[in-house]
């Protein structure tokens, strides 16, 4: 079988953890024939889903700047890209909003909680939600 091609991609830049969706020839015979999926150098095959031959959706990792994503299976080997993907980095200063969204998925693949419960702040008894109780 000839290597994997990478296409195309959506979105073609993002912060890490962003959902990208992967589009091709040859990305493998079936879920157990894909084996490696690199994107501006970091492995991501742990957040992949192998869809079909030509389509596989992902989670970028934290690489920076303008980098391939390259495909990896059993009966092709490592595959190459004819389009980048940009990894970009959102930092907030003193004076600069920043808004990133946050899918579901992302949520429960990087175990943020996502829970309704208040969530706690370390090293003390009081919850977010604004309740003010002494645990003295």
């Amino acid at each position: 079988m000839p290597p994997p091609l990478v296409t195309g991609i959506s979105p073609r830049e993002g912060c890490p953890g962003i959902k990208i969706t992967i589009r091709g020839e040859h990305l493998g015979i079936e879920e157990k024939d894909f084996i490696g999926l690199k994107i501006c150098g970091d492995d991501c095959r742990a957040t992949a889903a192998w869809i079909s031959p030509n389509k596989i959706i992902a989670y970028s990792g934290n690489g920076q700047g303008k980098g391939d994503v390259v495909v990896i299976t059993k009966s092709g080997g490592i595959g190459s890209c004819s389009v980048g993907f940009y990894g970009r980095v959102e930092q907030a200063g003193q004076f600069q909003e920043v808004a990133v969204w946050v899918e579901e998925d992302s949520v429960a693949l990087f175990g943020l909680n996502a829970s309704k419960t208040p969530a706690f702040l370390p090293g003390t008894g009081d919850t977010l939600s604004g309740s003010t109780t002494d645990s003295s």
